[in-house]
């Protein structure tokens, strides 16, 4: 560990011996660090709960760096003892503080993982063992021997749970999202005024896809999100105004898309709540929410981490409008009776067939077997479905590692059933290689549904067999070349 350049600068034989005390904690750390890495790897970046997960354990290795933290200004308290004046002795604990955090994020390899940690919690829990330390000394009467930064026993407190003491950092780690300090409850504790940011609340729309939308459809999108806003600043800024401007948000997006004719099953169930929290949270009609995770921030939702109580809102928030959409869908799917051509009967086989307006104004029922997929490169496919076709790249089809815009290890999956021509048998079902396998190819399935927006299981499994594409996938000749 080189050493930091300290605001009191130290004497190199001081340094040393700081150095030589901490290697029990430093080897420590490094072990902490190296396992919270090897863990993140594992995972892949772009499941949100992988992210949870990885920020769960971005949560503990906070607290590992507080120890450290902690022992290194203890370590330093006994060597600079007794101190040369109260004065000096503050600004070598303020200064080894700043090094110290300055110094930490080296520890860490991997970028995204720095940015998993809460690093402004650190600083707090530093600043605090700090203050202890010089609030000691100067109240000292005997300097014999120096202060001790003591962190445990301490007090943690959650949203609806009593408050519990904690003895170590062993109990710490342990402790589920939701848990805090004192200090991080307090700016969500006194009542609000209904101030929303109107410019923060539209910031979304322009990055929200899906397919067919266009910019006309966009506008009406932050018509919607603009007249719920003004219903918001119209109340008392309470948890259930903000509630039910996302409501109507929502039911006033979902208008939207029907008359474009995008509206489709997966848009409903996933794609829509998704704009809608991530609006509420920019807007400021949900204020429970953080933009990097936090252990009081716990789940990530759409752009943000957030802490969801179901006493404050319902787990089926949205429900009532999605049934109420879906009737509409299903009234539209159905031809009148004077029609002189019956509409189409739904494939009721494997899945619900997805519904879809065509563009003479009738409907289409789209089922995986219309759906071919080409790889024309390792970054490219090229679709068809039925007699609509084009040429997408990874990112396009939603499979980008958004950790370094790479393509994400269930892209690999297609790539693999595009030289198989859709099938992967099931030879090794019971080795971990495949237990790994299994978990991308689910990855898979959610996003190409996402994509199509097409209902029922792309790659579905039958033991013995593998799984095996529903889509005709293959490989063009160039992609080889």
């Amino acid at each position: 560990m080189p050493r930091p350049d300290l605001v009191i600068q130290m004497e190199e034989q001081l340094w040393a011996k700081l150095l030589e005390g901490l290697h029990d904690e430093e080897m420590g750390l490094r072990s902490k660090v190296q396992a919270y890495e090897t863990a993140r790897n594992r995972e892949e970046a772009s499941d949100w709960k992988a992210e949870e997960v990885a920020a769960a354990d971005a949560r503990g290795l906070q607290v590992w760096m507080k120890v450290y933290v902690t022992a290194a200004l203890n370590r330093l308290a006994e060597l600079c003892w007794p101190p040369k004046s109260p004065e000096v002795f503050e600004e070598q604990m303020k200064g080894a503080v700043v090094s110290l955090l300055d110094h930490l994020p080296a520890y860490l390899s991997d970028e995204r993982g720095r940015e998993m940690l809460d690093w402004a919690w650190i600083q707090k829990a530093a600043n605090r063992e700090a203050s202890s330390l010089i609030a000691q000394m100067k109240s000292k009467g005997d300097l014999s021997t120096p202060p001790v930064a003591q962190y445990y026993p301490t007090w943690k407190y959650h949203w609806n749970l009593p408050g519990k003491i904690v003895n170590s950092p062993e109990e710490e780690v342990l402790l589920p999202g939701g848990w805090g300090d004192s200090a991080d409850f307090s700016p969500y504790q006194a009542p609000r005024l209904p101030r929303g940011d109107h410019n923060a609340l539209l910031k979304w729309v322009d990055k929200w896809n899906i397919p067919g939308l266009r910019p006309d459809h966009r506008i009406l999108i932050q018509s919607a999100l603009s007249k719920a806003h003004v219903a918001f600043l119209r109340t008392d800024g309470s948890d259930s105004s903000g509630v039910a401007s996302m409501v109507m948000a929502f039911d006033g997006i979902a208008k939207v898309l029907f008359d474009g004719n995008l509206l489709t099953e997966p848009v409903l169930e996933s794609d829509i709540a998704s704009l809608v929290w991530d609006s509420a949270i920019a807007g400021g009609w949900w204020r429970y929410a953080s933009e990097t995770p936090k252990s009081i921030f716990p789940t990530r939702l759409g752009h943000y981490w957030v802490w969801l109580d179901e006493k404050q809102i319902s787990p089926e928030l949205f429900l009532p409008e999605r049934i109420l959409w879906r009737s509409r869908l299903l009234e539209v799917s159905v031809a009148p009776i004077s029609a002189p051509t019956p509409a189409p009967a739904i494939n009721t086989g494997n899945d619900l067939a997805q519904i879809t307006r065509s563009r003479d104004g009738g409907f289409d029922h789209t089922t995986w077997e219309h759906v071919e997929i080409t790889l024309i490169s390792d970054e490219r496919i090229r679709t068809k479905v039925k007699e609509e076709a084009d040429t997408l790249n990874f990112a396009e089809m939603g499979f980008e590692d958004r950790r370094n815009g790479k393509p994400a290890q269930n892209w690999a999956v297609l790539l693999v059933l595009a030289r198989t021509r859709g099938k992967i048998s099931d030879s090794t079902a019971n080795s971990k290689e495949w237990l790994a396998l299994a978990k991308r190819i689910e990855r898979t399935r959610k996003a190409l549904c996402k994509h199509f927006r097409i209902n029922g299981d792309p790659i579905p499994y039958t033991k013995g067999v593998g799984y095996v594409s529903r889509f005709k996938i293959s490989r063009a000749p160039a992609a080889d070349s």
